[in-house]
């Protein structure tokens, strides 16, 4: 790191404001301080690299308490959290982005929220993420520890990349707040900060929570979209020994994280359905097979499983029976063998 990254880099963690920007870095390494100043800021991210010489990016910190504020500014196109990122987060943070100047796009779960300047959206650093930009643009970002906003918002994961009018009440009151907290700190830390700060989450609190009230049917409706998506999924490719949630959810492209609530919220999981499925299909077959062609570890590997003794305990779980009782009995009941 040369002595402007080491400047920049211990400006951005005091208490005071902190402005750094890559107007004074050499153009051939203004995207790689660009990035590694969005990692000190927020959390780790990948830019869309720009081959422009008039490439701008800005930051000014804002630290209030355990929130930090802050103005962004550059001509960056695209900002991503990817899913190797995500996974890596030790620290949930509910990232708050108010737009100020053009328009974005910001992509989480699934859900597209298209903002035009005033309007806010929200993004949780454990999961990917996609910030688009058209040309210019002008923000301000709320960073909030998760667990002050988790215990008073049902279903947060839910909300995110989801548009909160900036004409609404909340996110009126919420811009004005965040505007005006921008502009009047000047210096270090004062008295008042941890009042400002609580107040600061309370409205967040009550944008979210206005938000759930009216987003419970679109989220219901998009859970049993995601749901039956994986599903149809999982059986199409039961045989795959790779199948696990992290395949479904790459597929569906969404986080394993979210794929594991939406089964959740059916009091399913991913990993207890493929079982049952691949068991359902086991048992078809051997229904089918005649004596001379059974072979219960053939039979359990090409469903995906690698173990043998492993799928007879599941199998008698699931069916009251071993695989050789199961088939014995469905042998009585076959009017003649179907021969494989």
């Amino acid at each position: 790191m040369n002595s402007l990254h080491h400047k920049t880099f211990n400006l951005a963690l005091t208490e005071r404001p902190a402005i750094f920007s890559t107007k004074d870095v050499e153009i051939s390494r203004r995207f790689d301080y660009w990035i590694e100043m969005l990692d000190i800021t927020y959390v780790r991210l990948e830019s869309l690299r720009s081959n422009r010489d008039d490439f701008y990016g800005s930051i000014k910190r804002i630290p209030f308490g355990h929130v930090d504020l802050s103005i962004v500014q550059s001509t960056s196109p695209l900002v991503r959290r990817t899913a190797s990122l995500a996974k890596q987060s030790h620290e949930e943070c509910l990232l708050v982005h108010c737009a100020h100047t053009g328009r974005a796009q910001v992509q989480q779960q699934g859900r597209l929220a298209e903002l035009a300047p005033g309007d806010i959206t929200t993004y949780l650093s454990t999961e990917p993420y996609d910030l688009k930009f058209q040309g210019w643009f002008d923000t301000r970002v709320i960073k909030i520890p998760a667990n002050t906003i988790k215990p008073y918002v049902r279903n947060l994961e839910d909300l995110t990349a989801t548009t909160i009018s900036g004409s609404s009440l909340e996110g009126t009151m919420l811009r004005s707040m965040v505007s005006n907290l921008c502009n009047g700190r000047t210096s270090e830390c004062n008295p008042t900060d941890s009042l400002l700060t609580d107040a600061l989450i309370q409205v967040v609190r009550a944008a979210l929570q206005s938000l759930s009230m009216t987003q419970g049917r679109a989220t219901s409706n998009l859970n049993s979209y995601y749901t039956s998506r994986a599903k149809a999924y999982i059986v199409k490719n039961l045989r795959s020994e790779t199948l696990g949630v992290d395949e479904v959810a790459s597929a569906l492209g969404i986080s394993s994280r979210h794929l594991s609530r939406v089964f959740d919220a059916d009091h399913l999981s991913v990993a207890n359905y493929i079982l049952t499925e691949r068991l359902e299909a086991c048992g078809r077959e051997l229904a089918r097979l005649s004596s001379a062609n059974k072979n219960i570890g053939s039979l359990a590997f090409s469903w995906g499983f690698i173990n043998t003794s492993h799928f007879c305990k599941v199998f008698k779980a699931h069916f009251g029976a071993t695989p050789t009782e199961w088939h014995r009995a469905q042998g009585r009941n076959r009017a003649k063998p179907t021969q494989y």
